[in-house]
């Protein structure tokens, strides 16, 4: 089957007062047990604003990886949150870009938690998506992998 999903972006920050490897390990928690020893993490070191040091860890997946994610971040959200993805796509889904935002809570992933957070300490998941795409099309999408209901 002939995928519509062109790559899927993981990315957080780690900040001065955390401790790095925790947040890849909550990164990790959002991915299939099996891709933990595959993924290549790309960290980046930047000062904030105050000369604090912050990192960006982002993970990118694509083709059967990015879509093997989907489908187990999809089994593992609660209705609820797969009913707060579906009415707020519209404001997720960015037609211009063709790209579909969605925001897991940073501390509870590394728990083993999956809860969709619009606050600022978060695990963003980038989806982007080939060709042009409705509205309609992108839910299909998401239904296909468990997303919405």
């Amino acid at each position: 089957m002939r995928t519509s999903i062109n790559e899927v972006i993981i990315t957080t920050h780690c900040h001065a007062t955390e401790d790095c490897g925790k947040v890849l390990q909550a990164v990790k928690n959002l991915l299939p047990r099996e891709m933990h020893s595959r993924i290549n993490p790309v960290i980046q070191s930047y000062q904030g604003y105050y000369g604090n040091p912050i990192k960006i860890i982002t993970i990118t997946l694509r083709g059967e990886n990015a879509e093997k994610l989907l489908d187990h971040i999809g089994s593992r959200l609660s209705d609820m949150d797969k009913s707060i993805l579906d009415v707020s796509l519209e404001l997720r889904y960015d037609r211009r870009s063709n790209k579909l935002y969605i925001r897991f809570d940073k501390q509870l992933a590394y728990r083993g938690e999956q809860v969709i957070s619009d606050t600022d300490d978060i695990i963003k998941i980038t989806i982007s998506l080939k060709g042009p795409h409705r509205l309609d099309m992108v839910r299909e999408l998401l239904k296909k992998h468990g997303l919405v209901r």
